[in-house]
């Protein structure tokens, strides 16, 4: 990429808005209750979606069954109780790898048989999940794109594309993820679009782009999100960024 009279201003603008956002890393290591209960919000908001449509479907719906009856055997296949909230690990590792890659497949197969459809969606988000915690993060987030680019409109297609955003920033795939974040972002219908956006601001300037991050960022503001969408530590290192882009404009 060709490089402008004021390349190098801008690189070492670049420089401290990923040392910033790498101290917002380590802030993020030093305080987990509150991150975690960030976290918690926005997969209480997955829960919700879930239960609303399995509720709404499960009855006349045949897509939605098999994927649940997977989900089900599932978690009796790990033991899990029912009413557990969490899937317990079985004592051998090898068993509990086992059984996640029997289920992926399977619920990843059922995707395919019911493409196009809520139930679709859950069940490849859910595979990838298993992948993941298998060591296969590459399978995860293809199995995350795929429920992204097929799902139908609606607020599972925003955690779709959630899903597969975070899976690439693992895979440092900066540009890739800030897309991803930004389409989870553009979904009105999506609870958790306003994390989503802060996301695709930092996820692009850490691709190298500030411009685009800020530009990001002006959507954010304008979408005036409730107080506690984005976090604190966030919002501020966004601010920062957008704060030193005006002082230099204005040098």
């Amino acid at each position: 990429m060709a490089k402008r009279p004021d390349s190098k201003q801008a690189t070492e603008t670049l420089e401290e808005v990923n040392s910033a956002f790498d101290r917002a890393a380590e802030w993020v290591t030093e305080n987990p209750p509150i991150v975690l209960g960030v976290l918690g919000t926005i997969l209480g908001i997955a829960a919700i979606i879930g239960v609303v449509q399995t509720v709404d479907t499960q009855a006349t719906n045949e897509s939605s069954e098999a994927v649940s009856a997977i989900e089900i055997a599932y978690r009796n296949a790990m033991g899990a109780r029912p009413g557990d909230l969490e899937v317990p690990e079985p004592a051998n590792p090898e068993t509990a790898r086992g059984v996640r890659a029997d289920y992926a497949e399977q619920l990843l197969t059922a995707g395919a048989e019911h493409d196009g459809t809520q139930a679709a969606v859950n069940a490849r988000i859910l595979a990838g999940v298993l992948l993941e915690e298998n060591g296969d993060l590459g399978a995860a987030v293809a199995a995350w794109q795929l429920a992204a680019d097929e799902a139908p409109a609606g607020p599972l297609q925003g955690l779709a594309h959630l899903r597969h955003a975070q899976g690439l920033e693992k895979q440092d795939e900066w540009l890739a993820a800030a897309e991803a974040y930004e389409k989870a972002g553009a979904n009105e219908a999506f609870p958790g679009r306003y994390l989503a956006l802060a996301q695709s601001a930092r996820a692009w300037a850490r691709a190298g782009d500030e411009g685009k991050a800020l530009e990001v960022f002006a959507s954010l503001e304008a979408a005036e999100a409730p107080d506690g969408a984005v976090p604190a530590h966030l919002r501020s290192q966004l601010e920062e960024m957008k704060a030193r882009k005006g002082s230099s404009e204005a040098s």
